[in-house]
């Protein structure tokens, strides 16, 4: 079987999959061979999912599957354990899930507002930040929680209604953090709030606030930590990531990425 899906890699869109090879899929979202799990499980499906390789019934059965088994939190309050695979890949699945639903709605009501609920709670809930875990390839579960919320944000029918919510998940990621990241995590997260504003699910004006209160937030704590040092160089690559990619947002960003320069030495005061 995995030599048979392996040969799809090679063949040009759409591809074909049988029940069989669906299942297959489905069994190893969470393989702890990056290889199986990267390369070919996720790479085949998101190619079947958002490039017409599956049926409307293969679609329907990839998400009925992930949303019954709840497998996004599998052993998520446990001690940091390989199943961060299962739960990251699941959450990237489940992003392009919501591309697919947002381009030609396939999912019922109930299960996109689990989607929705989800792209929030996983976010929040996930403390196994790991980036490259040596022998089993990358788990990478921030980076692919922020392409979870950024699917959902960029959905039509996210609305605006809870944007209180998503920027202090947000918020909250950033007060966690307490060692630099690195697997670029922040430009994934700022891209979050950038689909956000784009699709109008976060306003200007609630996102500039956010941007001000956060950034007075984290420089009253700069020295109690070292920690807190981090954070803040983390702020600051979310806030250049909005500004090159959200120009509307460049007045808000542009004198809190001065104060970083000045308060670190780089530029004049």
């Amino acid at each position: 079987m995995q030599q048979a899906l392996e040969a799809k890699l090679n063949e040009a869109d759409p591809l074909t999959f049988t029940g069989a090879d669906v299942a297959w899929l489905i069994a190893h979202v969470g393989d702890l061979d990056g290889h199986i799990r990267d390369d070919l499980t996720f790479t085949l499906i998101a190619r079947g999912v958002l490039a017409g390789g599956f049926t409307a019934a293969q679609q329907r059965r990839v998400n009925d599957a992930i949303v019954a088994s709840k497998q996004i939190f599998s052993g998520i309050d446990a001690p940091q354990n390989n199943a961060v695979f299962l739960r990251s890949f699941t959450a990237l699945i489940g992003s392009c899930i919501l591309q697919a639903d947002a381009q030609r709605p396939f999912l019922t009501r109930t299960d996109r507002g689990l989607w929705f609920q989800w792209a929030l709670e996983y976010l929040y809930r996930e403390r196994d930040w790991r980036g490259y875990v040596a022998g089993h390839g990358f788990a990478h579960a921030l980076a692919h929680g922020s392409d979870l919320l950024a699917a959902a944000l960029a959905h039509p029918l996210f609305g605006s209604a809870r944007q209180e919510v998503v920027l202090g998940t947000v918020r909250a990621v950033l007060d966690r953090i307490i060692q630099p990241l690195a697997e670029d995590e922040e430009e994934r997260l700022a891209n979050a709030l950038k689909q956000g504003l784009q699709a109008h699910t976060l306003s200007q004006a609630t996102l500039t606030h956010f941007l001000t209160a956060t950034d007075q937030a984290l420089w009253q704590g700069a020295d109690s930590e070292r920690a807190a040092g981090y954070r803040l160089s983390a702020w600051k690559r979310v806030l250049q990531t909005l500004y090159f990619l959200a120009p509307s947002l460049q007045q808000a960003c542009l004198p809190l990425l001065r104060h970083y320069y000045r308060e670190n030495g780089y530029l004049e005061s």
